[in-house]
């Protein structure tokens, strides 16, 4: 998966050049499927470049054809979810795991106190080397008015520049599959192992394990039965095991 030119016609704009291999993965499909796609609907997106022979698709406009014609496993909202997390492990290149989840979640921080976009629109308006440093310059602006004392992100937002913009445009994405700020972190956390982040996921529960201790826990028939309730995890690090008790 790479970076591609700009083009102003969609709407995540970092436009994300995805493989076959990559179509399958977040169409959660097999590979052949995606092969039997291309070859039997007109309408499925052209191969706009290559590599090493491979063709490439805009990410934008597969996932739009997938929504539109209700093909593959996955919903709309995790496929406009994939589409912007494929966008954030491009950046890999640019920002180390931990900046990407920082700046990420700061913005995310951001928005949520400022209860306002931080781009004008979804993507927001296309990425040049002067819109970007228009949008960065917005977006500090607003972290210096939000959080003066420098209690939640705004050192975090400091320490980059311009270069940066790309990922409040990808924050929005993130925020318009998941419908609110939450639930784009969640998105984001869940995806820290393939940013890279291995000291966050090295230690994460297994999934069988996490389904068995929130079956213990019953915490709905607790709560029906109005009973109080404390929930504590002493190596919570990030937090899947919480977040899955209290979904």
């Amino acid at each position: 998966m790479v970076i591609g030119p700009p083009d102003t016609a969609l709407r995540i704009q970092i436009p994300i050049l995805v493989s076959m291999s990559e179509i399958a993965a977040f169409a959660q499909v097999k590979r052949p499927v995606v092969s039997t796609w291309r070859r039997r609907y007109p309408d499925f997106p052209a191969a706009v470049s290559e590599r090493s022979g491979r063709p490439l698709f805009d990410g934008a406009q597969v996932a739009d054809w997938l929504i539109t014609s209700g093909l593959g496993n996955a919903t709309p909202a995790e496929l406009r979810s994939e589409l912007a997390l494929f966008g954030i492990v491009a950046l890999r290149e640019r920002f180390t795991p931990w900046q990407l989840i920082e700046t990420l979640g700061s913005l995310l921080c951001l928005r949520r106190l400022d209860s306002r976009p931080l781009t004008e629109g979804p993507g927001g308006p296309p990425s040049s080397a002067e819109a970007d440093e228009v949008l960065w310059s917005a977006v500090l602006r607003r972290a210096e008015r939000i959080d003066a004392e420098d209690d939640f992100l705004l050192r975090e937002l400091r320490s980059l520049d311009a270069t940066a913009a790309p990922l409040a445009r990808l924050t929005e994405d993130l925020v318009e599959a998941a419908y609110e700020e939450h639930g784009a972190y969640e998105w984001l956390l869940s995806a820290r192992s393939r940013l890279g982040l291995d000291s966050l996921a090295a230690d994460a529960v297994a999934p069988e394990l996490r389904r068995l201790l929130t079956q213990l826990a019953d915490l709905r028939i607790r709560l029906e039965h109005g009973e109080s309730l404390t929930l504590a995890d002493p190596h919570a690090r990030a937090g899947d095991l919480l977040a899955s008790l209290l979904d």
